[in-house]
């Protein structure tokens, strides 16, 4: 095994360029050995691939379902749906091909979708809110500069990535605002700190609580 963890976690991880039916067996294998660390690393490396559109979804969706890996399970329905979204949106079938996905894992997608549409409505009308920095001394002012800065990123999201993807929605509008002029000018430095950290705060929110979303 230890030449297996080597494999894994070494600088030049096979697992970069693996297909997905490597980290299949890896992971079998790791639960075979009962070796959560193992397990754990080969999925979060299978998470990242996964994330960066690099290999598809399904192969981890079902696999995690058949294991009961909740984490692995709830962000390959994540990256699935954002890949189907297209088609969801053109009311076409998103059970295409040769797709492994059973008519219940398809009827979890449908629920993410409709689930994460309904958040991101939320989140396009009201930013997350945020605490008074102590050295202000108009945080109205800030949250009016902050909500008009906000509204008007939204509106320049939603042409970069499908409705559905919140949390990259979420990455982007933080990284745009975190070097907003105009915010920076209007705000004190303590209330814009806690604005963006609101903003990561509900990203990692709704990244901690997919199987939510997904009625899993």
């Amino acid at each position: 095994m230890e030449g297996i963890k080597s494999l894994v976690n070494g600088s030049n991880t096979i697992l970069r360029t693996a297909p997905s039916e490597t980290f299949v067996r890896l992971i079998r294998l790791a639960l075979l050995y009962r070796d959560p660390v193992l397990s754990r690393a080969v999925q979060s490396k299978w998470l990242t691939r996964l994330h960066w559109h690099d290999l598809p979804a399904p192969p981890a969706l079902v696999v995690a379902d058949d294991l009961d890996l909740r984490h692995l399970l709830c962000h390959a329905y994540y990256v699935h749906l954002v890949d189907v979204a297209p088609r969801i949106d053109r009311e076409q079938s998103i059970d295409i091909g040769d797709s492994p996905l059973s008519a219940v894992q398809n009827l979890h997608v449908f629920c993410g979708y409709h689930s994460l549409l309904a958040a991101w409505k939320q989140l396009q009308e009201s930013a997350p809110p945020f605490p008074p920095d102590a050295a202000c001394s108009s945080h109205a002012q800030c949250v009016i500069a902050w909500n008009a800065r906000w509204a008007l990123e939204t509106a320049r999201v939603n042409t970069a990535f499908v409705a559905v993807d919140v949390l990259r929605r979420l990455l982007f509008m933080e990284r745009r605002l975190e070097v907003d002029a105009v915010a920076a000018d209007c705000m004190t430095a303590g209330c814009m700190s806690a604005a963006l950290h609101a903003i990561a705060t509900k990203r990692a929110e709704i990244s901690d609580n997919l199987h939510h979303h997904f009625d899993l």
